[in-house]
């Protein structure tokens, strides 16, 4: 679990990194920034769309390593916070994704299909026990499948947006 943690922290720098050298490319930095300097709302933006894509795939990841320590009793205090942590960012990611004005009917579609995963991932970790463990692991898996097939949808309407300009 600890060099879990240690790559999970790992995975997180190296994606700050990638981000960070992105935004110098002008090409990328334009779906962020306006002819004028301004910020691009984020609910317009397709790069920030993909970012909480990405990150959703990781709390998909996350909330079921959390579960199964919280199912475990293994450091139970801490391991239930992150959990916790974990849901409310997921929960807060999928407003800002479900909100987004640049959502094509096949993103909306496949963000509804991610949805009803969520659900029933969410209602496991109420109350997290060991003999859901291979229940929340599959579901997690089957949620990330999904949110993977949305990244691309996300990468294919980024694609078509760099080609018009």
């Amino acid at each position: 679990l600890e060099k879990g943690h240690i790559m999970m922290a790992t995975c997180d720098k190296v994606a700050q990194e990638i981000e960070y050298y992105a935004r110098t490319i002008p090409e990328y930095k334009a779906f962020f920034t306006k002819e004028n300097g301004d910020e691009i709302e984020e609910q317009h933006n397709v790069a920030h769309q993909i970012n909480l894509a990405g990150s959703q795939r990781m709390f998909s990841q996350r909330i079921a390593i959390y579960f199964v320590m919280n199912a475990l009793n293994v450091d139970s205090r801490l391991s239930k916070q992150r959990l916790n942590d974990c849901i409310l960012a997921y929960k807060t990611n999928l407003q800002q994704m479900l909100g987004s004005n640049i959502n094509t009917p096949e993103i909306a579609a496949a963000l509804s299909e991610t949805q009803k995963d969520w659900e029933s991932i969410e209602t496991l970790c109420q109350n997290p026990k060991e003999e859901d463990i291979n229940s929340i692991l599959e579901k997690s898996s089957e949620l990330f499948n999904k949110l993977d097939a949305l990244n691309l949808l996300y990468e294919s309407h980024m694609d078509n947006l760099f080609m018009e300009h």
